[in-house]
């Protein structure tokens, strides 16, 4: 899995985070929601975002800031889902249980 280092604002040198994790789609989002049975509410307490603001991004009305895709991926990870790459412009979300939904990127 590829990461990266990003700067930490402290003393304690660098945070590690996933590269994929500051990429999500909103084809990705409403998969892992559907393989967790997850309405957006659930998402938005989950990750401490606006449920406003998880609408918005799936429906194609607004991007997510770094934070705030970093804060939903994590939720979404901690709750058992793993995203991957298929085949360019294609990915898969998979529950920890191994179900997997293959995904199409709109945009690739």
């Amino acid at each position: 899995m590829q990461s990266y280092t990003v700067p930490d604002s402290g003393f304690l040198g660098v945070r590690r985070y996933r590269a994929e994790a500051l990429a999500l789609t909103p084809e990705q989002v409403r998969a892992a929601r559907f393989l967790l049975g997850w309405t957006a509410t659930d998402l938005a307490q989950a990750s401490l975002v606006a449920p406003r603001t998880i609408r918005r991004f799936e429906n194609g009305e607004a991007s997510l800031r770094i934070r705030t895709d970093r804060d939903i991926a994590r939720a979404l990870e901690e709750a058992g889902i793993s995203f991957e790459s298929d085949e360019p412009g294609e990915f898969l979300v998979r529950l920890r249980d191994g179900t997997v939904v293959k995904v199409a990127d709109s945009a690739g």
